[in-house]
């Protein structure tokens, strides 16, 4: 009998799960100068998501030194599950106009830079600048 319910509850939890549709979101706000962080907007589309995560997983790794970015305006954007309601990953972002580069770091342990490859830097900039105007 014992075995029966284990059975059943585990169909159960195989169909409602898999019935359950992905829903990640990229959330992309502000860091202010105490670190705190401002929200600004959330992007729920699934080919955004997508798109965005691809392009930090594409980032090249370069050689900054911190006071390069101190003066540069932080940027932040999280990529969330929202169905678990889990932080996949988080990053920092600068947009560097005088060497025309975007710069990026993980937002928990900033250890290592990287740049946005150039096919995606256009991508990257309308979508964390287009609630800001076109700087």
């Amino acid at each position: 009998m014992k075995w029966s319910k284990w059975i059943c509850f585990s169909i159960l939890l195989l169909v409602l799960t898999g019935c359950m549709e992905t829903n990640h979101s990229v959330q992309i706000g502000t860091v202010d100068q105490k670190g705190a962080i401002q929200l600004l907007k959330s992007e729920s589309d699934e080919e955004i998501y997508q798109k965005s995560l691809d392009t930090f997983n594409n980032g090249r790794n370069i050689k900054v030194a911190p006071s390069e970015v101190e003066n540069l305006k932080t940027h932040y954007i999280q990529f969330k599950d929202d169905n678990q309601n889990l932080v996949i990953s988080n990053y920092n972002v600068w947009f560097d106009r005088d060497k025309n580069r975007i710069i990026f770091t993980d937002h928990v342990q900033p250890y290592s830079y990287y740049r946005i490859v150039d096919d995606d830097m256009d991508f990257l900039r309308n979508l964390l600048l287009n609630d800001e105007g076109s700087k």
